[in-house]
């Protein structure tokens, strides 16, 4: 009576796959997109923090080396533990080159500090010599050695291609992020414009710098102990995790393996990172 058409078993069976097809489609194809669109950003940033590092490596490459830690890192403790316990780390992993690029500009920018007074004093004494601004940090490129040299090399380059010197004294300002070559930077902007001695200038700078560097350094051997404390208690949560795997490695498992387990697992993370931070802002000292 009602025709010969396909039965309704198979007709719709073949609508719900056709379904489940097209929004399987539409899920891979926002994430493919979202992928490349945080792979642009992530390259981008790296870009950027390498170029502060006067590094050769490739953005991409670093890209690929996170994503290899995180897949070893998933791996091994997806083995070890489980897969939520896999994934957990991978997330850690895929983020340490960050965290050393992080680690490694901060390391740069005390040694560029601590050069800073030797150059300005150098500089300082070949203006009262008669030689240019120029020149004199052309002495300092030859005569010093890294970070500095890097940066001051970068000045004179693009100087040299026809960039304005203090939009070029800027840019290095901006790469280094350091408090004391921004006060330096502004000083010489102004003394060009509206005249003075920077040979003076130099001199001023270079020892307020080093009488900050000698009062900074006496309350940083006094605020040591909190500091190793702070990286001790953030770390003993891990080290005590980690323990507690050789000796009895069900209860580790369980950690990952049970909702309680989880919500533990996050709760400690959260804890111990904020404790970290905010025992670091307290114990870093702004002279």
């Amino acid at each position: 009576m009602f025709g010969t058409g396909l039965p309704v078993g198979p007709l719709l069976s073949l609508v719900l796959a056709t379904a489940l097809a097209t929004m399987f489609y539409g899920a891979w194809t926002m994430l493919e997109a979202a992928y490349a669109d945080y792979r642009k950003a992530y390259v981008a940033e790296a870009a950027v923090s390498l170029g502060d590092l006067f590094s050769t490596m490739s953005p991409e490459r670093v890209f690929n080396l996170s994503l290899l830690f995180a897949g070893i890192a998933f791996m091994l403790f997806a083995v070890l533990i489980n897969v939520i316990a896999g994934a957990f780390f991978a997330v850690g992993a895929f983020f340490s080159p960050r965290m050393y690029f992080n680690l490694a500009r901060d390391k740069r920018r005390l040694v560029f500090s601590e050069q800073l007074v030797d150059a300005l004093g150098m500089m300082a004494n070949s203006l009262r010599a008669g030689l240019t601004l120029p020149q004199a940090m052309e002495l300092v490129q030859r005569e010093m050695k890294p970070p500095i040299t890097q940066e001051v090399g970068r000045v004179l380059q693009d100087y040299r291609l026809g960039k304005d010197f203090d939009e070029a004294m800027l840019s290095m300002a901006k790469r280094v992020g350091s408090r004391d070559l921004d006060i330096l930077v502004n000083s010489v902007m102004i003394t060009r414009r509206s005249g003075g001695n920077v040979g003076e200038i130099f001199g001023n700078i270079a020892t307020t710098i080093r009488e900050r560097f000698r009062v900074e350094q006496k309350l940083r051997a006094m605020a040591s102990t909190g500091t190793a404390q702070a990286l001790l208690m953030s770390a003993m949560p891990f080290m005590l995790m980690g323990a507690l795997f050789f000796v009895e490695k069900e209860y580790v498992i369980l950690l990952f393996s049970t909702t309680v387990g989880l919500i533990a697992v996050g709760v400690v993370v959260f804890l111990v990172v904020a404790a970290f931070f905010w025992i670091r802002r307290i114990m870093d000292l702004d002279i």
